[in-house]
């Protein structure tokens, strides 16, 4: 399964807006991301803070090429990155290719 590391503000995106509603602790944003990556069909492995407490990175697992769109849209990614084995470049470049 693909891993991305996402560099992303605690409370940017609109979905986790909704779902902090109003909360910013960090029990709640950490809640808040892994439901609305499970939602999207990935999954967490790893949150740590910058210092300003404002600004998290995350590493998210995932299956697809959908599945990871809609992870950093969802979350409301400022920077992302994938961390891949070469099984899984192959993979990824096979379907891009079909698509």
């Amino acid at each position: 399964m693909p891993m991305s590391w996402v560099r992303l503000r605690t409370a940017s995106s609109r979905k986790m807006r909704e779902c902090m509603d109003g909360d910013t602790s960090r029990g709640k944003f950490e809640s808040c991301l892994e439901s609305i990556v499970k939602h999207d069909g990935g999954s967490v492995h790893g949150i740590w803070y910058e210092s300003s407490g404002t600004v998290a990175r995350v590493h998210v697992r995932w299956t697809s090429l959908d599945q990871r769109r809609a992870i950093m849209w969802d979350v409301g990614s400022i920077e992302d990155g994938d961390l891949l084995s070469g099984e899984e470049v192959d993979v990824l470049v096979d379907e891009r290719g079909r698509s």
